[in-house]
């Protein structure tokens, strides 16, 4: 009689076991590297808002430079109460 040269049935269950493991694990780190991938994404998002709000901001702020200076030559220079915007001279 010929000796067969196939695993026994409880260690071929064995190794579909680990394969099956294995295949989860890859679709778990699949899945988080696709997870990442669009964070980053949604990060790299932000940080093109943010700058520009800042450019915005940069220039509402040489906006308001150039408004000062058209008041100071007005009235001169002055401290503004911003809550009732009387001024007082300086």
């Amino acid at each position: 009689m010929e000796q067969s040269n196939k695993l026994a049935p409880s260690e071929i269950e064995r190794l579909k076991g680990f394969m099956q493991s294995y295949a989860r694990f890859y679709e778990q780190v699949e899945d988080l590297q696709n997870r990442l991938e669009a964070v980053e994404n949604s990060k790299s998002d932000l940080l093109q808002e943010i700058q520009k709000v800042s450019a915005d901001l940069e220039i509402i702020r040489l906006e308001e430079n150039e408004y000062q200076k058209t008041l100071v030559a007005k009235y001169g220079e002055f401290h503004l109460d911003l809550e009732t915007f009387e001024y007082k001279p300086a």
